[in-house]
């Protein structure tokens, strides 16, 4: 089962649908005929469509990702860096379509991470944004993952980005835990 956060609706999303979606990358995969892997909503995997951040069970058609504190933890450092750097979204988009860049889905992972720095030093992206970007690929690396769980990290670092535009923040705050509980007003 698939979750399709823009619209509300699960099931399988079709490419007739691509034709019509108002995003642009969308449109342009549509014309091409073929699956692009990543939408700003998640991305198309044999066909289905996953949300970027849900874990899909055993047996349901879908990849099982295991996300585990490290990387809930780097999605929330990337997340409020670039928050608080004045990272536009589409430059954090642009993390997840490099991922895409070649067809190794591990050597992906470091080609990534050599993008995000080629980024800072374009100035296109921020440099302190980008080390954490690298950190994370290179963890994600080491741990023997690939570019599906970089997608979750990555989409989970955009939901943090957006979930952190009202809070006042002077500085990128460090964990899951501590960016939960500025969302809830609790200190602990």
């Amino acid at each position: 089962m698939c979750f399709d956060r823009q619209t509300g609706s699960t099931g399988i999303l079709r490419y007739e649908l691509l034709r019509e979606s108002p995003d642009p990358i969308m449109k342009l995969m549509a014309k091409r005929q073929k699956p692009h892997p990543l939408t700003v909503n998640g991305y198309l995997l044999d066909g289905k469509f996953f949300d970027a951040v849900t874990q899909v069970r055993p047996g349901s058609g879908g990849p099982t990702l295991d996300v585990d504190e490290t990387m809930l933890d780097y999605a929330v450092r990337i997340g409020t860096t670039a928050q608080i750097r004045g990272i536009k979204g589409h430059q954090m988009e642009q993390l997840m379509v490099s991922l895409d860049s070649i067809p190794d889905k591990r050597l992906a992972l470091l080609v990534t991470a050599i993008f995000a720095m080629r980024q800072a030093e374009r100035k296109q992206f921020n440099a302190e944004a980008a080390r954490i970007v690298s950190e994370a690929m290179k963890y994600l690396y080491e741990t023997n993952r690939d570019v599906d769980s970089a997608r979750v990290l990555l989409g989970l670092a955009k939901w943090v980005y957006e979930a952190s535009e009202g809070l006042q923040l002077n500085r990128p705050v460090g964990s899951a835990k501590e960016f939960v509980n500025l969302l809830t007003g609790t200190r602990r």
